[in-house]
C-alpha cells in the first residue's frame, strides 16, 4: 500500500525542507494550492523571527492520488531559487514536538513520551553556545516503531 493510501481521512501533513530564509507562509500556500485545498501552512521561525528553513503544509485531498501528486509535484521544485525537499510528516518514526516552554528539559520530554512506547532518541533543539544555548522551544522524539509515532500523533 502506498504512503498516500495510508493517510487517514481526507487530509495529509507534509514537511517541506530546504526553504530559503525569505520564503513566507503565503508562498507555501500558493505552491501547494496547485494540488488541492491547503488547510494550514506554516514556515517555522526562531524566537528572533528568522526562518528555520522548513515548514509544514496540511492539505485536504479528495483522493489519495492528489496527495501523491502534491508530494511528487513539489519535491525538487524550486521556490525562491532553492530546491524543495518534501516528504510525509510521518514517513519515519520521529515526531516534531513544538511549543515547548523554555524550561522543558530533554529528560522531561523523554519521560512524557515513554508512556506510549520505546523512545529511541529524544532531542531538544537549542541555540548555539554563542547565543546562550537556550531552548528554541521545539524538539524531536524518535520511537522504536513507526506505528507508535503514528498513534501518538493521532492522540495529540
Amino acid at each position: 500500500m502506498s504512503d498516500a493510501k495510508r493517510r487517514r481521512g481526507s487530509h495529509a501533513v507534509l514537511i517541506v525542507g530546504n526553504l530559503g530564509e525569505n520564503v513566507k507562509t503565503a508562498d507555501l500556500q500558493k505552491e501547494f494550492a496547485k494540488f488541492g485545498a491547503v488547510r494550514e501552512a506554516e514556515v517555522l521561525r526562531s524566537h528572533d523571527g528568522s526562518s528555520r528553513c522548513f515548514g509544514f503544509v496540511e492539505m485536504d485531498f479528495s483522493n489519495a492520488a492528489n496527495a501523491k501528486a502534491a508530494l511528487d509535484g513539489c519535491s525538487s521544485q524550486d521556490l525562491h531559487t532553492r530546491e524543495l525537499k518534501v516528504r510525509w510528516a510521518l514517513d519515519t518514526s520521529t515526531l516534531y514536538v513544538g511549543d515547548l516552554a523554555p524550561t522543558v528539559r530533554q529528560e522531561a520530554l523523554h519521560e512524557a513520551f515513554k508512556q506510549f512506547g520505546d523512545v529511541v532518541a529524544c532531542r531538544l533543539v537549542r541555540a548555539s553556545p554563542e547565543q546562550g544555548g537556550a531552548s528554541l522551544g521545539y524538539g524531536f522524539v524518535e520511537f522504536g516503531k513507526r506505528n507508535v509515532a503514528v498513534r501518538v500523533q493521532q492522540l495529540m
